[in-house]
């Protein structure tokens, strides 16, 4: 039987609106996997633990930071409020921290116990609060009474250039830095705050000490956190003033012979008063009881002017002065001027061939016609160049050296003498290179198998 259209017409209807139902059903069935139409719970934050300092924990820094475990099971963002103080239970000190540590505000006093917790909250509006925890900070007492080293209290005869010695300690372990008094009176004055260089100070940059006077001096000691520890008074007396050394080793030395006209006069200096201020009077000149030419210079050395002649005698003589005008007169030197030979060619007493790493010592010798002193420059052909003091003409003097490369070095040797007059010499010396093979057939397996010479020379061959 054919149908109506009209019925026809409504069964059509009726058909669409159920397949749009099937559908949506199945539309909405593949999506709660994804959570797009299928609401999903939400978790609150874990509970904040692992606190730092640990709970109940004592002896702590007032320096220490504030420091948890956190988090949410759902993965959301979370922040925290820090709750704080020295009661319980503590007030909020910072709200919605997106970081599981803070600082505490302010200043932490030491021996005191303070509390703590923490509310941790997500980005829908779940919170957990945790435990309150506790610490006590540690305490702080002063600086140990500083302890005098040196100079001993009430001693005399102190060199005027004597450093002050003591020693200091905290009974927390802290860091201390000092005040320094000193001076000639009492109570002394302050001379340095805050000093952080140790237990030993020089008081040579006030100036030096003058001679048989009495000095007071005392140390306050002071800890990181400000509290301090007042020294003892303590007192020396220094040395008395003596004269000036006589000057002694004269270059030219007494009587010497072919001395070079551009010669530079020396001496050496000194004083039984080791920090004591050296002056010099210099007499010189072609005849005996010579002029002074110079009036207290600083430094012991003295340049004639011009070039002096050859062949011919000359006198000299240094009064030494010390800065309290205490002076002592030197003795009568002279020499002779001529032509200067130079010293022998230095002699090299040395093995040809020597292992790499293994120090190697060498002996040098050279003479010198005028019996001068002779000093030595020595090229080890590595690049490393040594330059030694004088020594005695014809002494022989051992000299050390490391090659750290295989090779074949060329070792020189300059011997100068007092007055600038050199001769040198050299020395080829072998440091063994790995072995080698030299064979034609082998060289083409080299030149086609490189990685060979590298098995060969990890292998030492």
């Amino acid at each position: 039987m054919i149908k109506k259209p009209a019925l026809l017409h409504k069964s059509l209807v009726i058909g669409v609106i159920f397949l749009f139902i099937i559908m949506s059903i199945g539309s909405s069935t593949s999506h709660i996997g994804k959570g797009s139409f299928i609401h999903k719970s939400n978790n609150p934050p874990y509970e904040p633990s692992d606190p730092i300092p640990p709970d109940g924990a004592t002896n702590v820094s007032i320096y220490t930071g504030l420091c948890w475990t956190g988090g949410d099971p759902d993965g959301d963002e979370v922040l925290y409020d820090v709750y704080f103080g020295n009661y319980t239970p503590p007030p909020p000190i910072l709200n919605n921290i997106t970081y599981n540590c803070s600082t505490p505000p302010g200043y932490i006093e030491f021996n005191t116990t303070y509390y703590w917790k923490i509310i941790a909250t997500d980005e829908h509006g779940a919170s957990t609060e945790g435990p309150i925890w506790s610490f006590t900070t540690r305490g702080n007492s002063p600086p140990n009474n500083p302890i005098l080293i040196y100079p001993p209290n009430g001693s005399e005869n102190i060199s005027i250039c004597a450093d002050l010695e003591w020693n200091c300690s905290d009974p927390d372990g802290d860091d201390l830095t000092y005040d320094i008094y000193f001076g000639e009176g009492i109570p002394p004055p302050l001379t340095e705050h805050n000093w952080t260089g140790g237990t030993t100070y020089d008081p040579s940059p006030l100036g030096v000490l003058d001679f048989e006077t009495k000095y007071f001096w005392r140390i306050i000691a002071w800890d990181e956190y400000g509290l301090s520890t007042i020294g003892d008074v303590w007192w020396f007396v220094t040395e008395a003033n003596k004269p000036p050394n006589q000057a002694n080793e004269p270059r030219p030395p007494n009587r010497a012979c072919n001395v070079p006209g551009n010669v530079i006069l020396r001496w050496n200096g000194s004083d039984p008063n080791l920090c004591d201020t050296l002056y010099y009077d210099v007499y010189f000149g072609p005849n005996p009881g010579p002029p002074k030419v110079k009036t207290k210079i600083s430094k012991n050395s003295y340049d004639p002017d011009g070039e002096l002649p050859l062949f011919e005698d000359f006198y000299w003589r240094i009064d030494t002065w010390d800065k309290e005008d205490l002076m002592t007169p030197g003795m009568d030197w002279t020499f002779t001027t001529g032509v200067n030979p130079p010293p022998t060619d230095p002699e090299i007493d040395c093995p040809s061939r020597w292992p790499v790493g293994v120090e190697l010592c060498i002996n040098i010798t050279s003479w010198d016609p005028d019996n001068q002193t002779i000093r030595y420059i020595i090229d080890w052909g590595d690049g490393t160049i040594n330059e030694t003091k004088f020594y005695e003409s014809g002494e022989s003097k051992e000299f050390c050296h490391t090659y750290e490369k295989k090779g074949v070095y060329i070792i020189r040797v300059r011997a100068i003498d007092e007055y600038g007059a050199e001769s040198n010499s050299e020395f080829k010396i072998v440091i063994p290179r790995t072995k080698s093979i030299h064979y034609p057939w082998f060289e083409w397996l080299i030149k086609h198998f490189p990685l060979l010479e590298v098995f060969l020379r990890i292998m030492n061959l």
